[in-house]
């Protein structure tokens, strides 16, 4: 894929995506800035790239995967209600 890219940190992952034209709408771009991919790899900087991450407690697919489903749904402010971290896009939305 074209944009595939290798981040060394949570910000640097986003600005690389939104400059790919991944992360198109502003408020999914604050809600993968806000919302640390590391915290769910236990910081490995592998986990920054934009491919699947997996050890032997998680596998995540690749950033951009969140993306494109976060823009598809559109999703407003109050249509999302997480009541875990388990899953990084419900954290995400």
């Amino acid at each position: 894929m074209a944009w595939q890219t290798v981040g060394t940190s949570n910000a640097d992952m986003c600005e690389k995506l939104k400059d790919c034209g991944v992360l198109r709408d502003d408020a999914v771009y604050q809600a993968f800035c806000l919302t640390d991919r590391g915290d769910f790899c236990s910081g490995a900087v592998s986990c920054y790239h934009d491919r699947p991450f997996r050890n032997e407690l998680v596998h995540l697919s690749a950033p951009h995967m969140y993306a494109m489903v976060l823009d598809a749904l559109d999703l407003q402010p109050g249509q999302v209600e997480t009541r875990t971290k388990t899953s990084i896009s419900s954290v995400i939305a």
